[in-house]
């Protein structure tokens, strides 16, 4: 999860506005508090298992379009603050 979030502030530097964003990440205890991060960023997240992927394999790919190149809170990308309790982090980019 801590790669994904690292990838996506290194995207983050050189997204155009309207940019996508591709990944992997896995079902974890971090996931939702990945898809959280995505949303602040782009317009629209779908997350998507390919039917070759095999049912006990934790892969999900996300998909994130239409980036949005407002100002970024860095605490999006430290892995400290997105991995733990988000209630400040989501009030301060409500």
């Amino acid at each position: 999860s801590e790669l994904v979030l690292a990838s996506l502030k290194l995207g983050a530097q050189f997204l155009a506005p309207g940019g996508w964003f591709v990944t992997k990440v896995f079902r974890s205890a971090d996931y939702n508090a990945l898809l959280w991060v995505f949303n602040q960023l782009f317009d629209k997240v779908e997350a998507t298992k390919p039917l070759a992927s095999r049912n006990e394999s934790a892969e999900i790919f996300v998909v994130c379009s239409r980036f949005t190149s407002a100002k970024i809170d860095p605490r999006l990308f430290d892995p400290k603050c997105v991995f733990s309790d988000l209630t400040e982090l989501r009030a301060a980019n409500a």
